[in-house]
């Protein structure tokens, strides 16, 4: 290729086009033409510890070097870049100043950036556009390491490259014999920055001083640099895979709620648990059903059908997407990883305004995603905002919760004036209560039903009756009235008097409330004793059977001992919420930790 004069832009300096070019005799030219802009950029990069700074001022050396063998002239024009023109360098000023000197030189001006050599036409100025050496934009510089089973890469200078291997749940990380040193990773993601700018299915999400977010085709790619982190990493993600709603293998009565019934769906679970993969199968499933589907996201990563239209939050503010979605009317909006106050509130108007959402967020319990929602809007409108809860743990789903609004005297109130609005939280397919949200005071109580569950009125009764009955008969004797049983725990050697002098009256107890009797030995007990809990707004109180007052016990949280108490006369240990041990227990409730009282 001859050329009488070239002018340079970084991007052909940093890669050694020419000196390469020139050793090979690829190349010949009469001048070359070094903008000043160009060796600030490099300097400016060298001094931050970029190793490809120092290439491009090497490479100018050379350059300057080997002028006298291969017979051109070198010449530096324009000046240096003030601070206003670098900070509009964003904005295409600096590209301005390198296609002025091309222009008014009547040079060829070399690049590798796509979009400076368009900015270039529209100029008129004569531009050639430069692929880097070895890099393909249909194939990725990175897909070597990929495996048809690896999840995602983790790439971290100066040591091995990682992978995780396997599906959603149920991975493995692996070491591959690579190390990337400190120029390698900076030629590594030139090379995806330029295949992203290349590729019109990829785009940069986001582009800060010290990170990137990528989208290179169904790779989502971040890239940290110093100083936001100690040394340059880069993590590639890829979809596991791309399954339909039929593949799920979901209750008949599951796929019925979600086609007729719900509109405001929330998918759960812990990071990497397969909640993106589900929501593209949904997305799929609700286009299949002839519906209008739009997706909000940020990054763009989910796979779909081009019927689907993807819009970024990093693009635009809450306002414009919310009125975009409302004149465009879809039926539904997918909105995936929802993070933020900012991410909740849209999801919440949207859903108010009677469009049909599926958020995906990040909850280590489905339960977790409503106490999130607490505190972003009105107990009354959770409902309204979220009908059904979706937990997805290692790819399949494992719970579906719905909610439902009614008034009712909570679980362990009894006063018929202390009725009130609750929201309850169901198993869909087992129609159990798990959880009730109500106000108590001028706090919100979201109280797990189903593990710990209150008892009754008529369970109390029965309990403080019996234990009555038979503490004046018997030693060591003492019961549990739960849900559908009566429990004895009776020391071995009277087992079988008690069942010879009690028997027809406990029939006359299990014919009259319906209840099972049940015998148990105490000695093999280990001394645990159940209780119930209630919580008020500055206190819990842990209840016993009556059998129990005034004795002492351990608590046992996880397995691990965190104290002795003494039940008092009324059979109840008394907590302040503020205090440590309060706070310990009530997480402990919430997390549903094993809880322990034994008797000392």
């Amino acid at each position: 290729m001859k050329l009488n004069k070239i002018t340079l832009d970084t991007s052909v300096v940093i890669d050694e086009y020419v000196s390469k070019s020139l050793l090979n005799n690829s190349i010949s030219f009469n001048e070359v033409i070094i903008p000043v802009p160009v060796i600030d950029e490099l300097q400016a990069q060298a001094n931050k510890g970029l190793e490809k700074g120092l290439i491009g001022l090497k490479e100018l050396q050379k350059i300057r070097e080997l002028s006298e063998k291969y017979n051109y002239k070198v010449t530096i024009l324009g000046e240096k870049p003030t601070l206003e023109q670098i900070r509009l360098a964003k904005h295409g000023y600096i590209d301005y100043l390198i296609i002025k000197i091309a222009r008014d030189t009547g040079s060829t001006l070399l690049t590798s950036d796509k979009i400076l050599y368009e900015t270039a036409k529209v100029y008129n100025v004569d531009c050639l556009l430069i692929e880097k050496e070895g890099v393909s934009t249909e194939n990725p510089p990175f897909l070597d390491l990929f495996t048809d089973d690896t999840i995602s890469v983790h790439i971290i200078e100066n040591t091995k490259v990682k992978r995780k291997r396997g599906k959603p749940g149920e991975w493995y990380l692996e070491e591959v014999d690579k190390v990337y040193g400190n120029k390698d990773m900076e030629d590594l993601i030139d090379k995806i920055i330029y295949v992203a700018r290349n590729r019109r299915d990829s785009f940069i999400e986001e582009e800060r001083k010290s990170s990137l977010i990528i989208q290179l085709g169904i790779f989502r790619i971040v890239i940290v640099k110093p100083p936001l982190s100690d040394s340059y990493e880069i993590t590639i993600v890829k979809p596991s895979k791309i399954l339909r709603l039929e593949d799920y293998n979901l209750n008949e009565k599951v796929i019925e709620r979600l086609k007729e019934k719900s509109e405001g769906i929330i998918i759960v679970g812990k990071p990497g648990s397969g909640k993106t993969t589900f929501a593209q199968a949904l997305a799929e499933y609700y286009l299949s059903m002839k519906k209008i589907v739009k997706t909000v996201e940020s990054p763009r990563d989910l796979i779909l059908s081009p019927d689907i239209v993807q819009y970024s939050k990093n693009y635009s503010t809450d306002e414009e997407i919310h009125n975009i979605l409302l004149l465009s009317r879809p039926d539904y909006v997918i909105f995936d990883e929802m993070r933020d106050t900012r991410d909740f509130k849209l999801y919440i108007d949207l859903r108010l305004a009677g469009i049909g959402m599926i958020g995906v967020a990040h909850a280590e319990r489905p339960i977790d995603i409503v106490h999130r929602l607490l505190s972003r809007t009105e107990l009354g409108l959770i409902p309204q905002v979220i009908d059904t809860i979706i937990y997805i743990n290692k790819g399949q789903i494992e719970k579906v919760y719905y909610l439902n609004l009614t008034v009712k005297i909570p679980h362990g109130l009894k006063e018929e004036d202390l009725a009130r609005p609750v929201v309850e939280v169901r198993d869909f397919l087992t129609n159990d209560l798990e959880y009730e949200i109500y106000t108590f005071g001028e706090e919100i109580m979201v109280v797990p039903i189903k593990k710990y569950r209150l008892k009754s009125g008529i369970q109390r009764f029965l309990e403080d009756l019996l234990n009555i009955e038979y503490k004046r008969k018997y030693n060591n004797i003492y019961l549990e009235v739960m849900d559908d049983r009566i429990i004895f725990y009776i020391p071995k050697e009277l087992k079988r008097k008690f069942i010879r002098n009690e028997k027809r009256y406990l029939m006359s107890i299990r014919d009259k409330y319906n209840l099972r009797i049940e015998i148990k030995n105490a000695e093999k007990l280990n001394e645990i004793i159940n209780f119930d809990y209630e919580i008020s707004k500055d206190y819990l109180t842990i209840m016993f059977n009556n059998l129990f007052r005034k004795r002492e016990v351990e608590l046992y949280i996880n397995g691990k001992l965190i104290g002795k108490f003494k039940i008092n006369k009324k059979g109840k240990i008394i907590l302040d919420l503020n205090s440590e041990i309060g706070k310990e227990i009530l997480e402990a409730i919430n997390n549903k930790s094993k809880i322990e009282f034994k008797l000392v």
